[in-house]
């Protein structure tokens, strides 16, 4: 047999952090969260590092990707403690972090399948004092749950063949009835989107959405943890397999050999 493998173009499987409800609506819980989160640990334990670990708003296979992006958060679990320390998140007697009597307790809210990206991260959090909570309901309730905001952090994957996927995530035109469970709010942001939307020169495209994710990045937005992937084992009496521009197999050629 043949094992072949294509990352996913468009927004990786990640945690958007709900920008407007406490605690998390303090960026420095948020950076904290992107230093104590290891994307390589959710990929090893609960995918057999099989997929890519995710470090930016873009998977790697996509027009826009910057590898310095990648770079911004590297795992440093003191450097999480250290700003949840400067930031009045002291530890408490069971090891959760506490904030004028209140514990740092965060509700993770996703469908069905997203067990394998939670549990890791649940287990991380708590090393540097995060309490999370890891609610998972059925696709209509959960949609309506991140819409509404009832979250800390929602997960969601979004492959697209074109970085304009960024759009539908964190544009605030998609906060009220959409996926920007982000919650984020910022002309900038909205003004960048739209113009990289409408530019047709793939160079200026790449400059605007190289900003676009470091604004993202810079605000802390999300947890990017996994590019998704296909992956295909084949007879090798079947030619011709490709994949389509968003990563799924393409079978308009694919021919078997007799």
């Amino acid at each position: 047999y043949t094992i072949i493998k294509f990352t996913y173009r468009g927004f990786p499987s990640s945690y958007l952090i709900n920008t407007e409800k406490p605690p998390t609506d303090d960026l420095q819980v948020r950076k904290a969260l992107l230093y104590a989160i290891s994307p390589e640990l959710v990929v090893k334990v609960s995918f057999a590092n099989v997929p890519k670990a995710a470090h930016a708003p873009l998977n790697s296979t996509s027009l826009g990707y910057d590898p310095a992006i990648a770079k911004m958060y590297p795992l440093d679990p003191e450097k999480a403690k250290q700003i949840l320390d400067a930031a009045g998140w002291k530890p408490g007697g069971d090891g959760i972090r506490v904030k004028d009597g209140a514990p740092l307790k965060l509700t993770f809210i996703g469908g069905t399948g997203w067990e394998p990206y939670a549990v890791p991260v649940q287990a991380q959090l708590r090393q540097v004092g995060i309490d999370m909570e890891i609610r998972i309901l059925a696709p209509a309730a959960r949609t309506e749950a991140d819409i509404k905001g009832e979250h800390h952090l929602a997960g969601l994957g979004f492959s697209n063949s074109d970085p304009s996927v960024l759009t539908n995530i964190f544009h605030s035109k998609n906060i009220a009835n959409g996926f920007a469970w982000s919650r984020f709010r910022s002309q900038e942001l909205d003004d960048l989107l739209d113009k990289a939307q409408g530019v047709p020169d793939l160079n200026q495209r790449k400059q605007l959405y190289g900003q676009i994710q470091k604004i993202i990045m810079d605000n802390a937005l999300c947890v990017p943890l996994v590019e998704g992937a296909s992956i295909l084992a084949y007879p090798q009496t079947v030619h011709d397999i490709t994949f389509d521009t968003r990563g799924f197999p393409y079978y308009y050629d694919t021919w078997m050999q007799k």
